[in-house]
């Protein structure tokens, strides 16, 4: 058997905040298959957690309505008023847990949603583990052992980690697909050009590597697929309601080489641009 170490490192930067002011848990509670289960409308001065194990139903905050179902997490802020409705057909499961943090948590700890941020999260990939560590958290409260206060705060920075892990890939997934979009509507607007990934990755200050695998993950192909389509499209349009000849129209979609065209066209088509001028105009 293989033996592995694993080294730890010394650069907690971004936890600085939450170490140094580490909120403590208030009270946990759980809601389990009430029907027509309701609260009314309320708030804190301190955080509330909400995690759904199973059921659905709505959240009214901040002058806003959001569904919830299992897997979400809700978070309310202090001094957010709210109200959760369940669904009479799918009653709520749920997890709730309150904590209290210094002003400097909300103003200097960065791993943790904002105010104004979304208050439903998807917990995705950590569902599981969002799962059982808020069912932990909840017997060491029930059970009552020596030493549950400690446990139980340690289960709340875990929790607090993970969904700074959640909030964190969300923001990315975010930015990415912001600066796909972006790269998307620039092919848009200028597929006839000779654009390359090294231009393209220019528009959005990125790796033409990065830019490959960013852009296929959020639009379904890579960059420079999506060019040769819109080019192929755009023939497909001009062969049929056009008299222009191929040659024209390789040069106006931005094909130097007419024959080069012709090949890409049947590699993506089935049909050259002749045939398929003769299929479509019969």
């Amino acid at each position: 058997m293989a033996h592995t170490h694993y080294y730890f490192e010394s650069d907690t930067t971004k936890y600085d905040a939450f170490f140094k002011n580490r909120p403590h848990i208030l009270y946990t509670g759980l809601v389990k298959d009430v029907k027509n289960w309701y609260s009314e409308s309320n708030s804190h001065t301190f955080y509330e957690l909400l995690f759904f194990y199973k059921g659905s139903g709505t959240i009214f905050t901040n002058g806003k309505s959001y569904n919830v179902d299992a897997g979400n997490i809700v978070i309310y802020h202090p001094g957010v008023v709210h109200r959760e409705q369940a669904s009479i057909e799918n009653p709520f499961h749920f997890t709730f847990l309150a904590f209290e943090a210094s002003k400097e948590f909300e103003k200097n700890c960065y791993i943790f949603p904002p105010r104004e941020g979304e208050p439903v999260i998807n917990s995705g990939e950590y569902h599981y583990h969002l799962e059982n560590t808020f069912t932990q958290l909840l017997n060491e409260a029930q059970n009552q052992i020596d030493g549950y206060e400690v446990m139980c705060d340690s289960f709340l920075s875990s929790i607090i980690i993970q969904i700074s892990r959640i909030y964190t890939a969300n923001k990315e997934h975010s930015v990415s697909s912001n600066e796909a979009l972006k790269v998307k509507k620039f092919i848009d607007n200028n597929f006839t050009k000779d654009l390359t990934l090294d231009t393209l990755s220019e528009i959005v200050y990125v790796s033409k590597y990065h830019l490959a695998h960013m852009f296929k993950d959020e639009i379904g192909v890579p960059p420079i697929t999506y060019m040769i389509n819109k080019r192929m499209d755009e023939a497909k349009h001009l062969l049929s309601d056009t008299n222009m000849t191929i040659s024209e129209i390789s040069s106006i979609i931005g094909y130097d080489n007419q024959n080069y065209f012709s090949q890409q066209f049947k590699k993506i088509v089935g049909k050259s641009p002749l045939h398929y001028r003769q299929a479509t105009k019969k």
